[in-house]
């Protein structure tokens, strides 16, 4: 099991490495940030003596070296626009972004797991049929086009919910479910193919024959053996999660990391984007790593193979 973890940790390690290579070469292609930090009445030698300032004057690969050894000692650097730390950003916008994700953690849960086990019980009716469609919509539509329907429908035909903004508990419905309904979508399904391998089992049909209520052998066996599934792609939702977090915190002008990547991509802020997609990055294969471990321990082939 050790050596197990070790080369799973070795090939985290190697992916964020190769992340932050691919991130720090990306954000560059974008154009030179100088350019926007100058106006007419500038001269060549200012925007000059701003690239000198921003480090942009080296050789990439000696600007990637200074980045890394800098952010290893918790040092993200300067943003180039407001000129404030990146960490700084970070902290302030670190919360807003962790709220509205476990708002849309609460919707998966009230709705996904439900939905799907229910289809699964009620294999071949109408309500199958319907949690089908719901399916279907929520992986095609697209989180940006939902988000502007919503605000349209809600805020500005209706006016019963807020549609921009940070504040009470109705400021969270609109962005939590369109960040979420992809997400819904997907755990439904994946559920519910579960459940339907899990009640054709054989510990499910002993469990019926010896008289234990349906309630109890849907909920207590089969949706805890069914949930292992979920679990293993538990870092493929949080990939997710974090990239509809972007397009959803700009539709609704939520003040959080996705709307700060948003900006400092139009405004070619390297420190700040490459910050945001690397801290992410590693966040996702942290999951990642933690759902393989796990999943090693819930089934001792995977460790061997």
């Amino acid at each position: 099991m050790q050596r197990y973890i070790l080369r799973r940790g070795f090939q985290s390690v190697i992916a964020l490495v190769l992340l932050s290579m691919i991130v720090f070469g990306a954000v560059r292609l974008t154009g030179d940030p100088s350019y926007l930090l100058i106006d007419e009445q500038n001269t060549e030698e200012q925007r000059l003596e701003i690239r000198r300032a921003l480090g942009l004057d080296r050789n990439i690969v000696v600007q990637y070296g200074i980045f890394v050894g800098n952010f290893l000692q918790g040092d993200f650097g300067r943003s180039v626009r407001g000129r404030t730390p990146v960490k700084d950003q970070v902290v302030d916008r670190i919360m807003p972004s962790v709220k509205l994700a476990a708002a849309a953690i609460v919707f998966i849960l009230i709705t996904a797991v439900p939905l799907g086990v229910i289809a699964a019980v009620k294999k071949g009716t109408l309500v199958d049929s319907g949690a089908k469609f719901v399916a279907v919509m929520g992986q095609s539509l697209p989180s940006f086009w939902l988000g502007i329907i919503l605000i349209e429908i809600f805020g500005v035909q209706l006016g019963v919910l807020p549609t921009q903004g940070m504040g009470g508990i109705t400021h969270y419905i609109l962005p939590a479910f369109t960040l979420s309904l992809f997400l819904i979508a997907g755990v439904m399904r994946l559920l519910r193919s579960s459940m339907l391998d899990v009640m054709d089992s054989e510990y499910i049909k002993l469990a019926r024959i010896k008289g234990l209520p349906e309630n109890r052998v849907i909920w207590k066996h089969a949706v805890r053996n069914s949930l292992i599934a979920v679990v293993t792609f538990g870092g493929t939702y949080v990939a997710a999660l974090i990239t509809l977090a972007i397009l959803v915190e700009v539709v609704f002008a939520w003040p959080g990391l996705g709307r700060l990547v948003f900006n400092g991509i139009v405004n070619r802020d390297f420190p700040l984007v490459q910050t945001l997609v690397i801290l992410t990055g590693a966040l996702v294969i942290t999951v990642n790593l933690f759902v393989d471990i796990l999943y090693a321990y819930l089934d001792p082939r995977v460790r061997y193979e």
